[in-house]
C-alpha cells in the first residue's frame, strides 16, 4: 500500500495552472470563432473585398444578349478595382448561370444569399424568376440592385430591397430616389451609385443633347416610313468600305431584304424557278417583280432541271 502526502501549495498551483490552461484554450477558441465570423460575413463585405452577385443566362437561349451584359459589368468592376477598389476593398463579381430557367435561378439565388453571402445581386434577366422570387427577395436581406429587365411583381409595391432601374443622367436618378424616399417615408436615405454603362452622367446627357440637336425628336420608325436619314447613309457608306464594294443598301429586316432584292433584279420578262417551301418573303418578291413563277417540289433537283429544259432558249433572265 502506497501512501501519498498532500501538499496544499502544490495542489493550489496545479489548480491555477489548469484554470490558466482552460482560460487560454477558451480564449483561443473564441478568437478563432471571431476570426471565422469575420471571414464569412453576412453582408458580403470582407476585409479585402466585397462580393457582388449576378444572376444571368450565360449559356442558355438568351445568353447572346445577357452574357455581354455580364461581361460589361465585370469589366467596369475591374476598372474600379484597378483604381483602388472601394475603400481599399476589391469588388469580387460572382456570376451565376441560370440558363434562363426559373428553377435554376432559385437555386443560384439561394446560393448567393445563404452559402456565399453577397452585398447585392444584379441582373436577374428572367422575368419568370423575378415573379417567382419576388416575395422571397422582398422579405430577405440581400437587395436587388439594377435588373436586366424590370417586372411589376418585383417593382411594385416599392420595397427597400429592390431598385429595379438604371439612370442615364442626373435628373433620372434624382426622380427615382425622390420617389423611393416618398414611398418608403425615409428621413436620411443612404444612396449607392453603381455605374455600368459605357457612358454615364454628364457624358450621356451631352450625347443625348447633341443627337437631339442634330436629328431632332419625334416618333421613330423604319426608313420606309420615316424616310432615309443621314445616319442610314453613313452606315451604308461604312459597310461598303468594309466589304470593298461600290455601294450597299441596308434593309430593316430579312423579309424586306428578300422581297426588295428579288423584285428589284427581275421584271415581267423573266422567269423564277422556285422551291415550293421558299420563305414568304421570297415568294412576295417574286410576285412583286411580275416575273413568271415556276414551282418545283421541295429539294427535287430533277424537277427543277426539267423546268429549265422546257424553257425557251431565248429566255432573258432566270432566277433559281
Amino acid at each position: 500500500m502506497k501512501t501519498f502526502t498532500r501538499n496544499p501549495g502544490a495542489s493550489a498551483l496545479q489548480c491555477l495552472l489548469s484554470h490558466t490552461r482552460l482560460t487560454a484554450i477558451a480564449g483561443a477558441s473564441l478568437a478563432a470563432a471571431c476570426a471565422m465570423a469575420q471571414e464569412v460575413p453576412e453582408d458580403g463585405v470582407y476585409k479585402d473585398r466585397i462580393d457582388w452577385g449576378i444572376l444571368m443566362d450565360l449559356s442558355g437561349p438568351t445568353s447572346a444578349s445577357q452574357a455581354p451584359w455580364v461581361k460589361g459589368f465585370q469589366d467596369y468592376m475591374r476598372k474600379i478595382n484597378e483604381a483602388g477598389g472601394i475603400n481599399g476593398r476589391k469588388v469580387n463579381v460572382l456570376a451565376e448561370d441560370n440558363r434562363f430557367n426559373a428553377a435554376t435561378d432559385k437555386i443560384a439565388y439561394e446560393k448567393l444569399v445563404s452559402q456565399t453571402p453577397v452585398i447585392a445581386i444584379s441582373g436577374m434577366g428572367s422575368s419568370a424568376s423575378q415573379v417567382a422570387l419576388a416575395p422571397t427577395i422582398k422579405a430577405g436581406k440581400v437587395p436587388i440592385v439594377g435588373t436586366y429587365t424590370p417586372t411589376k411583381a418585383l417593382s411594385e409595391p416599392v420595397s427597400p430591397m429592390v431598385y429595379n432601374g438604371f439612370c442615364g443622367y442626373k435628373q433620372m436618378a434624382q426622380a427615382g430616389i425622390g420617389f423611393y424616399v416618398d414611398q418608403l417615408k425615409l428621413k436620411a436615405p443612404k444612396v449607392m451609385t453603381v455605374a455600368i454603362e459605357t457612358a454615364g452622367g454628364k457624358e450621356y446627357h451631352d450625347f443625348v443633347a447633341e443627337a437631339v440637336a442634330k436629328y431632332g425628336v419625334g416618333s421613330g420608325a423604319v426608313r420606309t416610313i420615316s424616310g432615309t436619314m443621314e445616319m442610314h447613309i453613313e452606315l451604308e457608306r461604312r459597310l461598303a468600305a468594309f466589304k470593298h464594294v461600290e455601294s450597299v443598301v441596308v434593309f430593316q429586316s430579312g423579309f424586306a431584304a428578300n422581297a426588295g432584292t428579288v423584285s428589284a433584279v427581275l421584271s415581267k420578262e423573266d422567269v423564277v424557278i422556285s422551291d415550293e417551301l421558299n420563305h414568304a418573303s421570297i415568294i412576295d418578291g417574286c410576285r412583286l417583280s411580275r416575273a413568271a413563277i415556276k414551282v418545283f417540289p421541295h429539294k427535287d433537283v430533277d424537277a427543277a432541271r426539267q423546268i429549265l429544259k422546257n424553257l425557251p432558249a431565248s429566255q432573258r433572265q432566270i432566277l433559281i
